[in-house]
């Protein structure tokens, strides 16, 4: 392969004629730099084109260029879907191949980037390839040279937090260079894993984030802020408790220095301390979603010495029901949440981060503590059996089959198996410990290694750190005896000032979709506008009108103040919106103007639309919660406080879902409540796992119908709740979320809520249809021990679906358990005649194995049943005839003729049983 002369086929002229105008900065910093290019490493192939040779770096040999550059550069398709639409970042493009396949050939991508630290390598591609669809492309981002790698987030952010990311390298370039290009690479995927973490999780969940936040701050006077507490466990150990499945061989230990150290401990740690009679100072959570109260479910009802530190957009479920000694918000530097910081005076504020450990270590630093220790902190796996520690409530097998495994350094130097998602949180924590100057220990037995931190067994740094017993809960307590609550009213006055704005927004929004849509209409009408080649085309009212649409729209877009509040409910619509101008785009430089107006004002009018709904959102939310704490604030401030008051204040309470509050003032009620009251206790009693007392107070309520119905109501309401959290979260489609023993649990309170008579709820019968299906699969292909796991569980409401005791029997007489097998199907025809079509079956089965005897058992109990089906007559003959009762079989076909006449089954089994005694 020939070496390949610049000279004869320079594209330099023309790339570089595109770079001064499309891409100014990189032009000026070649110009700058004056920098030689790789000319001798060029090679002809034999199809023509040029391609590198690059050095080998630890042979010194120069690598072999391929025969066809362009197959080469077709593994990066095998990465990237075809209908892929999000982000490609290439680590190194070489002289651009790569690049230019993946433009060409997954023209739906949102962006590509190309990070290329050779400067040389970039002045040697502009050379030698024709890249003028990359330069001129305004989908294609170049970051050459020396990274700027906060240039580089800004560009990739908005694709990367909300759609696929895939990371593609150029190879040779690693063997030649190989620290500065797998440098480059591990900050690049760092970086891009961190985004996608968060940004897939505000995607997913934003919002999620945003009712959960408003639902929570119904309880802003029955919170405290971290300011209280700043600082007061100065220079003292700190043990940080996560849940890995590690954690159980720290327990022993950790309970011999519990009085040495502030004990934080994530909410899924609670159980396993709890199993070991350990009580931490602070349980943390952070979750948003419904099933988290699980973690916390066995201990709500109870009034708990710890203090519990929760993050204002996590569910509201665990901090408006588990009673702590104190409850915390914890603040972070959040866009939506920043004016509401801003209004209640919050100083101290925790890192970002989204997973609860890091909760817990954003709040030992505002704590003071130090050191810091990590047990539990496994971020990989590290058992064979489980990914949490034992008695943890949400236990998932470990290693999932559907999860991407990586490897990762553990803190004893043996390789061990994580996920992108694990590794995403362990980077996120390296980067809060490099920003945070403390000592930190990693005690986990059997974890992650955590850069910044140093290794050592709890016992040693027991030995080093904690030589000096305190009562942590009397500091907490001191503490806060003098502390400044949050300023509730301040937060009212400034949410009445935003909801003004938003009024006024709303107005202008509706405004603009009312010029867009005259504008829109005017263009159909006008047939002449086709003709039209750019604005100065435009008549004179058109042009008046179209200045108006985009005054508005600017106006719209400034309005950051607000957008940012709005932030978790828009996150999608950015990248939409990115989508849909790219698009448009296209449609001006095929030079239709008009094609592009009309396509540009629809997509104005399509995201104010969107922004209509979602202020009217913010709105009804913000509105909700600043009616609650003015009406709580008349409520608590009242003169003297009658029965009347606290029942008004119970009702607000459970009105807002605050159960906690709500139980404290049952025992202040009056002596003969009114019905009313009596649900609405029933009811909070309920919402806090206290069945018994809920039952009492249901029973207290007048027997006449109208109280019996809303009785059944009000039972039936909290059923759906949870029923509703099992069917959002828990997938038997989805090993990772099928959770038997969260099954088991839900569908126990719900059989425990709903009473005899009680029609069947909607979510019950959706949640076993998703379930029967994935059932029965499991039962042919042999997973017996899931089958029974689930089924177990839904025998907690078998008395409201019958269909469960039938699919019991069908696993127990698989298995071999005929009695108890029949006994469930008896059960279940007892409840639902329908459900002894299974006695069929298990008939056709002994028929076909040859025990006539026990088929005809079968299909009489069908029969019976089901008198209507005849065909278990005919079924019954052919048996009889097979064990030589042929007057029995003679009975059973005329019986199923004098059903139905003509049944050909029965005639044929006639015949049979003649032509048996002619030949006898």
């Amino acid at each position: 392969m020939s070496s390949y002369k610049i000279s004869m086929n320079n594209y330099w002229n023309s790339n570089i004629e595109i770079l001064a105008r499309h891409r100014p900065r990189i032009f000026k910093l070649i110009q700058a730099r004056q920098t030689a290019a790789l000319s001798e490493f060029l090679r002809e192939t034999a199809c023509g084109d040029v391609s590198l040779a690059l050095p080998n770096q630890q042979q010194n040999l120069v690598t072999d260029p391929p025969v066809d550059p362009w197959q080469e550069a077709a593994v990066h398709l095998e990465i990237i879907p075809p209908d892929a639409t999000g982000l490609a970042v290439f680590v190194g493009m070489g002289l651009g191949y790569g690049p230019l396949l993946v433009q060409r050939k997954r023209p739906d991508l949102a962006k590509i980037v190309i990070l290329e630290p050779s400067l040389e390598l970039f002045i040697t591609a502009l050379q030698a390839v024709d890249l003028s669809s990359l330069l001129e492309s305004a989908k294609i981002n170049f970051h050459i040279g020396d990274i700027n790698f906060d240039d580089f987030e800004k560009n990739v952010e908005q694709v990367a937090a909300v759609d696929d990311t895939s990371v593609l390298r150029y190879l040779p370039a690693f063997s030649w260079q190989p620290e500065l290009y797998g440098n480059l690479s591990n900050r690049a995927y760092d970086l891009l894993n961190r985004i996608n973490v968060a940004g897939s999780t505000t995607s997913k969940m934003g919002a999620d984030f945003f009712k959960n936040r408003f639902a929570n701050l119904t309880l802003l006077r029955h919170q405290n802020s971290l300011d209280a507490i700043k600082g007061i466990f100065a220079e003292k150990p700190a043990v940080l408790v996560a849940a890995g499945p590690s954690l159980n061989q720290s327990l022993a230990t950790l309970g011999q220095l519990a009085d040495r150290c502030v004990i934080i401990a994530v909410d899924s740690a609670l159980s396993p301390l709890l199993r070991h009679n350990i009580i931490p100072d602070f349980v943390t959570t952070l979750d948003m979603v419904n099933m988290n109260f699980e973690k916390i479910a066995p201990f709500v009802g109870q009034n708990w010495p710890f203090s519990l530190v929760s993050v204002a957009k996590g569910t509201p479920m665990i901090p408006k029901r588990l009673a702590a000694r104190h409850h915390f918000f914890a603040f972070h530097r959040d866009l939506p949440q920043l004016w509401m910081m801003e209004a209640l005076d919050i100083r101290t504020i925790v890192p970002p981060g989204f997973a609860v450990s890091q909760l817990s270590l954003g709040l030992a630093l505002a704590i003071g503590a130090d050191p810091i220790i990590f047990i539990g902190q496994d971020l990989a796996y590290t058992a064979d059996d489980s990914d949490h520690a034992a008695g943890t409530v949400i236990a998932g097998k470990a290693i999932p089959a559907s999860k991407e495994k990586l490897p990762v350094q553990g803190i004893n130097g043996r390789q061990l198996v994580t996920t992108r998602d694990m590794l995403g949180q362990k980077k996120i924590t390296e980067d809060i410990i490099s920003a945070s100057p403390a000592n930190y220990i990693n005690a986990t037995v059997a974890g992650a290694h955590i850069e910044g931190t140093t290794v050592l067994n709890l016992a040693q740094a027991g030995r080093s750190y904690m030589h000096t017993d305190f009562d942590a809960g009397a500091i907490i307590d001191a503490a806060l005896v003098d502390a400044c609550p949050m300023d509730v009213n301040e937060f009212v006055d400034q949410g009445r000032r935003i909801l003004c704005k938003v009024n006024l927004l709303t107005g202008k929004v509706r405004k603009s979709l009312q010029a867009v849509n005259q504008l829109s209409a005017k263009l159909k009408k006008n047939k002449k506008m086709l003709a039209v080649n750019d604005f100065a085309g435009l008549p004179p009212e058109l042009k008046k009108r179209f200045v108006v649409v985009d005054r508005l729209s600017k106006e719209l877009d400034s309005e950051d103040y607000i957008w940012e509040q709005m932030l978790e409910l828009t996150h999608g619509l950015l990248r939409e919106n990115e989508l849909r101008q790219t698009k448009n785009q296209d449609l001006l430089s095929k030079k239709s103007f008009v094609a592009w107006l009309q396509a540009e004002l629809k997509r104005v009018a399509w995201i104010n639309n969107k922004r209509l709904k979602y202020l009217i959102q913010y709105k009804t939310e913000l509105g909700r919660v600043i009616a609650h704490l003015e009406r709580e604030e008349k409520l608590l401030n009242k003169k003297s406080i009658s029965r009347n008051i606290v029942e008004d204040l119970l009702l607000l309470y459970r009105q807002s879902e605050d159960y906690r509050l709500a139980v404290e003032l049952v025992e202040q009620v009056s002596k003969q409540p009114s019905p009313e009251i009596c649900i609405a206790i029933a009811e909070i009693y309920g919402a806090l796992l206290d069945f018994d007392s809920a039952d009492r107070w249901w029973q207290k309520v007048s027997f006449a119908e109208k109280w019996q119905k809303k009785v059944q109501k009000s039972r039936m309401t909290q059923a759906e709740q949870w029923l509703a959290t099992a069917n959002d979260f828990l997938d038997p489609e989805d090993p990772d979320l099928i959770f038997p023993q969260l099954l088991e649990k839900i569908l126990t309170r719900t059989a425990r809520l709903l009473v005899t008579g009680c029609r069947t709820p909607e979510s019950l019968q959706k949640l076993w249809k998703k379930y029967s299906p994935k059932i029965m699969e499991w039962i042919s292909s042999g997973n017996y021990e899931l089958a029974a796991d689930v089924l177990t569980a839904w025998q907690k409401v078998a008395d409201i679906i019958p269909e469960i005791n039938s699919m019991l029997a069908r696993l127990l007489l698989t298995t071999g358990h005929y009695d108890q097998g029949l006994a469930a199907l008896n059960e279940a025809v007892k409840m639902d005649p329908s459900q002894a079509l299974l006695w069929e079956e298990i008939g056709d089965a002994l028929s076909d194995s040859g025990d006539f005897s026990g088929a005809i058992a079968a299909y009489e109990q069908c029969f019976l049943a089901l008198p209507d089906k005849m065909d278990m007559l005919w079924k019954m003959g052919d048996n009889y005839l097979r064990t030589e009762k042929n007057e029995a079989a003679r009975e059973a076909y005329m019986s199923a003729l004098k059903k139905k006449p003509g049944c050909r089954e029965a005639e044929q089994g006639l015949h049979k049983l003649q032509t048996i005694i002619n030949n006898a």
